[in-house]
């Protein structure tokens, strides 16, 4: 079966001179962070107003009204928990139901 065939020496010294440069590009990245839209936290209230009229806040729901990500209404949920605002219903961690704290 065949197998790879040998390369001429014009071929492996090309193939040298591109293996190097790339390393050399490699080393000259450097690693940017990347955040993901963070919602600003004066901006919670606004939306808390958005979801008034529901008994039971999920995830989904904030994803729904709002645009959000899935994860960054987890994240929003759980700051709006810590300042009080919503009360966390059930203790299961894979869908978090909130209602509104009185």
């Amino acid at each position: 079966m065949g197998g790879t065939k040998k390369l001429r020496l014009s071929q492996l010294e090309k193939r040298q001179e591109r293996e190097k440069a790339k390393k050399e590009k490699g080393s000259e990245k450097v690693k940017i962070e990347k955040r993901v839209g963070e919602v600003l936290s004066d901006a919670d209230e606004k939306i808390l107003e958005k979801l008034k009229g529901f008994k039971v806040i999920t995830p989904y729901v904030v994803f729904t009204q709002t645009g959000l990500r899935l994860g960054e209404a987890k994240r929003l949920l759980k700051r709006l928990e810590e300042k009080g605002l919503l009360k966390r219903v059930n203790e299961e961690n894979r869908l978090p139901l909130y209602t509104q704290a009185a």
